[in-house]
């Protein structure tokens, strides 16, 4: 089973909510590595993330469940 941050991957070309997603996080070298929707999410509100930001992580990540 791939990981959220291996599956996301797939979007960095996109220029979608997705493909901006995939890069912030490629970029992030302090992006969670435990593959875990609560600890991201949690992640994500530390970093003060927009609320566009959370919303397309929990769609994002809804699709990525939904193939698990």
């Amino acid at each position: 089973m791939k990981t959220f941050r291996v599956w996301i991957r797939q979007f960095s070309e996109d220029n979608t909510p997705f493909g901006d997603l995939s890069r912030d996080i490629a970029d992030d070298s302090e992006f969670p590595k435990k593959n875990d929707h609560d600890t991201i999410l949690e992640y994500l509100r530390i970093k003060n993330a927009c609320l566009a930001c959370e919303l397309t992580f929990e769609k994002a990540w809804s699709d990525y469940d939904s193939l698990q």
